[in-house]
């Protein structure tokens, strides 16, 4: 007993730091495989991007329900129709300032992430990942200028009336938007949008998944509220 406890100490005089470090990747290792193991899958992707700081995740969670709601199918079988929202706080410099100003300078905000968003935004968009979109009108004027939308004429059929250009409408003008409450938590000038299809990703995977989107972009417009 005695010699093993001094090999213990004399092992760990030589290579305590050696073996914090292994110890210290294999925990990470771990944790990562646990992670991807336990990660839930998702029927689709939406992108929120505008001015909305620190969405509660009762608000994410209602904002997801209200478009689960009406998912066409449990596109990955897996038993549950569940969406992943990604919730990016995106600010105009007008916007920016005019929070400041109603924060009386204590805004939990750094103007410097809307460039790492907006590249997150555009990753999702050229890996295929998310095609339908919430976006402030900033935002969105901003991926307009790249052409990157697909006019609501050709991905429904026709181009509503109430459409503000050829790419988009108020998400709070459209019959769902107006019926599910918990949509509220956007802002009302959240423009509705539909992604081009993904040059760099053109797998059969990425294909369907861009199918299944655009049927659920349509049924955002067939929604017709259920009669009291």
């Amino acid at each position: 007993m005695e010699k093993i406890k001094k090999w213990l100490e004399n092992y760990w005089y030589h290579y305590k730091w050696a073996t914090i470090i292994v110890l210290f990747f294999v925990t990470v290792f771990a944790i990562g495989i646990y992670q991807m193991a336990s990660k839930s899958d998702y029927d689709t992707q939406i992108v929120y991007a505008g001015p909305v700081i620190l969405m509660s995740e009762d608000q994410v969670e209602g904002v997801s329900d209200a478009f689960e709601a009406i998912l066409p199918s449990d596109y990955d079988e897996d038993g549950d129709k569940t969406i992943l929202l990604h919730d990016f706080t995106i600010l105009s410099d007008e916007q920016y300032q005019q929070k400041l100003e109603e924060a009386e300078g204590a805004l939990a905000f750094d103007p410097s992430t809307r460039t790492n968003y907006i590249q997150s935004i555009m990753t999702l968009y050229s890996t295929g990942e998310s095609s339908i979109s919430l976006l402030d009108p900033y935002v969105y004027n901003i991926f307009r200028r790249q052409d990157a939308f697909v006019p609501l004429a050709e991905v429904l059929g026709e181009k509503p009336e109430y459409a503000l250009d050829d790419y988009t409408v108020r998400l709070s003008d459209t019959p769902f938007g107006q019926y599910f409450g918990s949509l509220d938590a956007l802002p009302e000038d959240t423009v509705l949008c539909f992604r081009k299809a993904s040059q760099l990703s053109t797998s059969d995977k990425v294909k369907a998944q861009y199918e299944f989107d655009r049927k659920l972009f349509a049924a955002i417009f067939t929604f017709e509220p259920p009669e009291l």
